[in-house]
Parts: structure tokens; sequence; C-alpha cells
């Protein structure tokens, strides 16, 4: 998972294992005079010096799911063919987080520890199987959305 919030975003919580990316920091200006990228040298620096492998499968969100398309765009355009977006972002993640976990090291995780018992909206919203195991983590999630 790879994070494009704005560095005070990602203290208020994140979805866990996240790596955090400022999306300010693909561009050339800070300040959005230009909208320039860097240059993929640049762009695969911050990548790699964020731990991050060409062969890596990626899911990529924002907050609100405006700002993970540059993120999404800049590895594109470094060769990061294993690139997904998780378009509804932590806004939506956010809402359903009393039945998915959050990471804890900023944010009081303890209703990530919720039973299994899933509401049926739920199981709509991510058209998923009757029989779902929330407390395995997001990511069967995710990966049940990257298959679609």
């Amino acid at each position: 998972m790879a994070a494009t919030n704005k560095k005070g975003d990602f203290r208020t919580g994140h979805i866990p294992d996240a790596i955090q990316i400022n999306y300010e920091d693909l561009f050339v200006d800070a300040d959005w005079k230009t909208h320039d990228f860097k240059d993929e040298v640049a762009l695969e620096a911050l990548f790699t010096g964020n731990g991050l492998a060409e062969d890596d499968t990626l899911v990529v969100y924002c907050h609100s799911g405006r700002r993970v398309g540059y993120l999404y765009f800049a590895l594109d355009l470094c060769g990061y063919e294993n690139a997904a977006s998780y378009e509804e972002s932590f806004k939506i993640y956010n809402k359903i987080a009393m039945y998915l976990p959050l990471d804890s090291s900023f944010v009081d995780s303890s209703k990530a520890e919720q039973e299994n018992d899933v509401p049926e909206y739920l199981k709509t919203y991510f058209d998923l199987p009757d029989a779902v195991n929330v407390t395995g983590t997001y990511k069967s999630l995710l990966e049940e959305q990257i298959e679609d």
C-alpha cells in the first residue's frame, strides 16, 4: 500500500503497512506553479527510497480519491506495472474501519478487533460472498477488487 496523503493526513490514520509518499514530492515545484512531474530518475529515487520495487504489487490511495491519480501516473511512468488504485480511498475505508484495521501507531484501533459479523450493507458495498473473514485484514478485500 502506498498512501499519497499530505504529511498531516497520514498522522490521522492510515491503512496498516501503508507507505506514505507525499504527492507534492512527485512534482518539480511544491508550490504548484507549473504542475510538472519530476523526471523518471528523480521519481524512481523517491520510490526506491521508500522501499518500493518495480515488481511489487501496489495499491495506491489517498484521503478522498483526488490525489491518488498523481501517484498512479508517476508509478506507471516509471514502469511499475503492478499498481492499482483504491478509488474509494481512506475516506471510505475509515467509515468502515470498525470492521477493518487501522494503523494503531496513530489512531485507536480498538474497534478493529470486532468479531467477524459483517453487516449486509458492507457485503453489498464490497460485493463480498456471504462467508467473510474481515479480521483476515484489508488485503483480501483489495485483492478481490484488483481481480475484478
